[in-house]
């Protein structure tokens, strides 16, 4: 029995030399590094609020400015002077997907009452309305609302006011009206495809 020689730990302060950790060492330190990586991957995900794993966009910053863009894009093409009816029409429908624009052209008045309504001044302004009841609306106070979105379409509720006026008429006409617009994004900036009363 006196063969085996037990091994001695070293001295104080000496290193190890010539010797290796034991192999449940090795294994724990690999296990640790291991969860250590999926942790910060799993962490980095849930910071990428981008989109969510179905598609939704769930960037609080991304829905913001499709909601901005959808209030624009409604009032633009809500609006109409009749004695610039030609230029409010170009500009509204640079806003629209082809199929938009047939179905816009088709709820245009006649080019023959459009010379009358010039001749009365009618115009139409269209505005998101305020979610305060304020005249106007800034950021977080319009009554938008997305419906959904992801990168590439997106569906937005705008509640928008409308006043009709004309020289006919002492008082203007309001029409507040919900609309909902299909959005589209086209080479970075978003379209109307399609909107319709709600």
């Amino acid at each position: 029995m006196n063969d085996l020689k037990a091994e001695s730990a070293p001295p104080e302060g000496e290193p190890l030399r010539g010797r290796t950790p034991p192999r449940g060492t090795l294994l724990t330190v690999a296990l640790v590094l291991l969860a250590g990586a999926g942790l910060w991957h799993g962490v980095r995900q849930a910071n990428d609020d981008s989109a969510a794993p179905d598609g939704e966009l769930s960037s609080a910053t991304a829905r913001a400015e499709i909601m901005a863009q959808a209030g624009k894009l409604a009032a633009t093409a809500m609006s109409y002077r009749a004695a610039q009816a030609d230029q409010d029409i170009a500009a509204a429908e640079k806003l629209m997907t082809p199929a938009m624009r047939k179905k816009y052209e088709r709820g245009l008045p006649p080019a023959a009452d459009r010379a009358q309504q010039a001749k009365a001044k009618v115009t139409v302004k269209a505005s998101v309305a305020s979610l305060s009841g304020k005249d106007g609306c800034q950021g977080g106070d319009c009554a938008v609302s997305i419906v959904s979105a992801a990168e590439d379409r997106a569906r937005v509720l705008v509640f928008v006011d409308r006043a009709a006026t004309s020289t006919n008429s002492k008082d203007s006409v309001a029409s507040p009206t919900w609309a909902l617009l299909t959005l589209v994004n086209q080479g970075g900036g978003w379209l109307i495809d399609d909107m319709a009363s709600a």
